[in-house]
């Protein structure tokens, strides 16, 4: 699976990764490639639901933190999205991924701030 998504091989990956959770559905690494690769396959909503059960299973890995911001927003919800990259932040400062879909988050806020309601 982690193949098929390094070609942009989307659906194919997401193929591999269910198919290998058949096998061990609790498989961490699995799990965030399969949200991954159906956020890049364009349904961030079901992306979002995967990453948010990772993140309540497992608070202390930053990297569903970070799927679930970027899934977030996609639906059009920057300031869950920056609140979801803090905590990933929180946990590996240095992660270029999480600051990457903050400043993405934060401009998106402020672009709505700027349009008004």
């Amino acid at each position: 699976g982690r193949l098929m998504l390094n070609t942009g091989r989307d659906a194919e990956a997401a193929r591999r990764f269910t198919a290998a959770l058949t096998h061990a559905p609790r498989d961490v690494p699995s799990r965030v490639g399969l949200g991954l690769a159906v956020l890049r396959g364009g349904d961030a909503a079901r992306a979002a639901g995967i990453f948010e059960d990772l993140t309540e299973e497992r608070p202390w890995l930053p990297l569903p933190w970070v799927g679930l911001a970027s899934a977030l927003l996609e639906l059009g919800r920057p300031v869950e999205a920056a609140a979801c990259c803090e905590r990933a932040l929180a946990l590996a400062p240095a992660d270029r991924g999480a600051l990457g879909v903050l400043e993405a988050a934060r401009l998106a806020t402020a672009e709505r701030s700027e349009r008004g309601p």
